[in-house]
């Protein structure tokens, strides 16, 4: 889920259709677009295409597994900290990641390694909590303490909280040090 505003981004650079808009333009058919995606010119592209289903497809897993009951009575947390502008930082790295020319060969290959390269980051930290379509959907990004937890945890919420005080929510385990959030109960 965290790949897909890179496939978004990939997609729009590298498709290679004939694009005109001047005043006597007129569509060329489904037919014939779909015949032009089929081209090895733009395999990347449809690539990126299957990489965006599949990444909406989990997030729709996820939201679908998160209306359920929490898995946890309320619970203390204290020491929350906003952390929304990690969000930025992932941003600027995908930027830097999508700058590629897809014209040549070696610069596909590198793209490619760099992209395995971040997935595999991604996937053995807790840095997909940072990408920032999670921030574009509404979910807000916190750290704080649980006790009886000896780590910070990092939590993801569709709730904004102020970090005043110490606040009563269950939470639903993600991944071993990121928990989703539930609302205050009422």
């Amino acid at each position: 889920m965290s790949m897909e505003l890179i496939f978004v981004l990939v997609f729009f650079k590298s498709i290679d259709i004939p694009i005109y808009f001047g005043a006597d333009f007129e569509f060329i058919g489904w037919k014939n677009l779909f015949m032009q995606l089929y081209q090895l010119r733009n395999i990347i592209a449809v690539c990126c295409v299957i990489g965006i289903l599949w990444s909406e497809s989990v997030y729709l897993l996820l939201s679908y597994r998160l209306k359920g009951s929490p898995t946890t009575i309320s619970v203390a947390i204290s020491k929350i900290e906003n952390k929304d502008v990690e969000y930025l930082s992932l941003l600027f790295t995908i930027l830097t990641v999508v700058s590629f020319n897809f014209d040549d060969t070696r610069d596909i290959v590198i793209f490619l390694i760099i992209f395995l390269l971040y997935a595999v980051l991604l996937k053995s930290t807790d840095w997909y909590t940072t990408n920032p379509l999670l921030r574009l959907r509404g979910l807000h990004l916190y750290s704080g303490v649980v006790k009886n937890y000896p780590h910070g945890i990092t939590f993801l919420s569709f709730e904004q909280i102020s970090s005043d005080k110490e606040i009563f929510r269950s939470y639903q385990k993600i991944s071993d040090a990121v928990y989703w959030l539930y609302p205050e109960s009422k």
